[in-house]
């Protein structure tokens, strides 16, 4: 399976990502999902900051992209079933 990714984010845009977590990282990750489901791709969360990252916004966006698209241990599994999280930075 050829599966493509979507990545949203960057060490530029850690203060974009802190944004939408803190306004409503609900509706965010709704956002987020509907866009995985168009493109049929996984995502990656490549929000880099290392040092103090809003664990509690993320875990709330997590389990809200979760709603829309569970995590699928198949042997074909739906592309938006993935999601990676990247913490680091360069």
């Amino acid at each position: 399976m050829d599966l493509v990714f979507m990545s949203i984010g960057g060490v530029t845009y850690t203060e974009s990502w802190e944004e939408a977590l803190a306004e409503n990282a609900t509706e965010f990750a709704d956002k987020v999902a509907a866009i995985a489901e168009r493109y049929n791709c996984g995502i990656e969360i490549d929000y880099e900051e290392s040092s103090a990252p809003m664990l509690a916004e993320l875990e709330t966006f997590i389990k809200r992209y979760r709603v829309h698209h569970p995590f699928e241990a198949v042997a074909n599994p739906s592309p938006p079933s993935f999601l990676t999280l990247d913490f680091g930075q360069g």
